[in-house]
Order: C-alpha cells, then sequence, then structure tokens
C-alpha cells in the first residue's frame, strides 16, 4: 500500500524540460525511478549523477536502476546474494567443462593427464583407427 501511495505522489509531479531526471526517468520507467528513490533519496542520486562527466551519466543511472531493481527483488543481501549466485553458477560450469574435457580426452584414445599431453599425444593418436 505505501507503494502506490508514493507512486502516485511521485506521478503528480512532473519534471520541467530541464529536470535532470526526465531524460532518464520517462514515464514508462516509473517503477525504476520509484526503486532508485528508495534506495538512494533524491538529493544522493543527484550527487551522483552530476559527480560524473556528462559522457559518463547515461552509464551511471542504468547503473544506478541495475543496483536499485537488485536490492528491490533481494533485500536482504542485494548484489551479493546475485554475485554468490553466479559464483556458484560459474563453478558448476567449470566442472561440467572438466568432465567433458575428460571424456573428449578418454573417446579420442588419451587418457593421460593434460600435463602429459605433450610427450605421448603422438603414440597414443598412432593407435588409433577411425
Amino acid at each position: 500500500m505505501a507503494q502506490a501511495s508514493n507512486m502516485k505522489n511521485h506521478q503528480r509531479r512532473r519534471c520541467e524540460q530541464n529536470c535532470v531526471y526526465a531524460r532518464y526517468f520517462p514515464s514508462e520507467r516509473t517503477e525504476d525511478f520509484q526503486n532508485v528513490h528508495r534506495l538512494f533519496g533524491i538529493n544522493n542520486t543527484m550527487k551522483i549523477i552530476n559527480s560524473v562527466n556528462q559522457q559518463d551519466r547515461d552509464k551511471t543511472v542504468e547503473t544506478l536502476i541495475l543496483e536499485a531493481r537488485i536490492r528491490n527483488e533481494n533485500p536482504v543481501h542485494g548484489p551479493l546474494e546475485v554475485e554468490n549466485r553466479l559464483r556458484a553458477e560459474i563453478g558448476k560450469a567449470k566442472k561440467e567443462l572438466e568432465i567433458v574435457n575428460k571424456q573428449l580426452q578418454f573417446f579420442m584414445g588419451n587418457n593421460e593427464s593434460p600435463s602429459d599431453e605433450g610427450t605421448s599425444k603422438q603414440s597414443a593418436r598412432g593407435n588409433f583407427t577411425p
């Protein structure tokens, strides 16, 4: 309920043409604005946007939006939860790749460890008949 009343309050206020937010938060990005406003506040958001060069402001605002979305979706751990999940996925993918590489070595007739590849790879290939 509180979220709905916040949205109504901001929807009643119109940005003037020179408003810093008008460029980054058009009417279809109301939810993004609400998330950024809730996490950083108006004054801090303005300070952050004004602290970067003009050419970097688009990326800065997109970063603020991403951070606010992640914090909204994961209020307790925020971006750390996303990072941990991605690290776990990377670890799982690395293990899967290791298994696939071992299977590939086996099916190619090279059952030796990768450190032994240089010396006996030719002899293993020589025994392999297609």
